[in-house]
């Protein structure tokens, strides 16, 4: 240790912080050198890695004495402002992120109304088209509707055709020939809580002469 005079108070405190090698006991073990008395001082090994560990010894003549036990001053070393700061932006932006996904996702979710019920009504018209071979037969076959399909707001257990407390979405039914367009719209206000804050909206159109259905809409695909 060029620059600090052996059995110098320097010498005995850079000795007691790990700086030369000393048998390891659950930790560090360090001891006096030369002929001084042992000083048990046990600091993790973690501690003397992260930390600046500063053994005060107190001598006498500039001789150490032990005492009593020696305690190890440990100077801990904070985060500044800089960092800090640094660290809570980041955490800002990844709340941000995160919270908009999550919200994004449980409002996909809600959306699994939808897709049941369009279900329903579209099997409700296939019924309809196999039995009169048309969703608007004309003469006095009746035509597909949302009567038929279900939709009303004068029972209860009937697909909603406006919000109500008991649904996220309201329905309707646009009909052809051969086709059938069912829609759903997210209830921003009267609706099942929590409302939209936004238009959203699901559209499941069958083609009943071919088979062939196509989802379309905003904020469910």
């Amino acid at each position: 240790m060029a620059g600090i005079a052996k059995n110098s108070p320097k010498w005995y405190n850079l000795t007691a912080c790990g700086l030369f090698n000393y048998p390891r006991v659950n930790g560090l073990r360090i001891r006096a050198i030369e002929n001084r008395p042992q000083l048990s001082f046990c600091v993790s090994i973690f501690d003397f890695l992260l930390l600046n560990c500063s053994a005060v010894l107190p001598s006498k003549g500039g001789q150490a004495e032990q005492k009593s036990a020696r305690r190890c001053i440990v100077n801990r070393k904070g985060f500044t402002l800089l960092e800090l700061v640094v660290v809570i932006i980041i955490l800002g932006i990844l709340a941000t992120l995160g919270i908009g996904q999550y919200m994004t996702m449980v409002e996909r979710s809600r959306g699994a109304e939808a897709r049941n019920i369009l279900g329903q009504i579209r099997g409700t018209a296939a019924a309809h088209y196999l039995q009169y071979n048309s969703l608007t037969p004309g003469g006095s076959d009746p035509s597909f509707s949302s009567t038929r399909a279900g939709i009303g707001t004068t029972a209860s257990g009937m697909i909603p055709a406006a919000c109500s407390l008991s649904h996220y979405f309201s329905y309707g039914v646009a009909v052809g020939a051969s086709t059938v367009a069912a829609t759903a719209s997210r209830c921003t206000g009267a609706g099942k809580v929590p409302n939209a804050s936004g238009a959203l909206s699901l559209v499941l159109t069958s083609n009943l002469n071919t088979g062939s259905d196509t989802w379309s809409g905003t904020g469910y695909q």
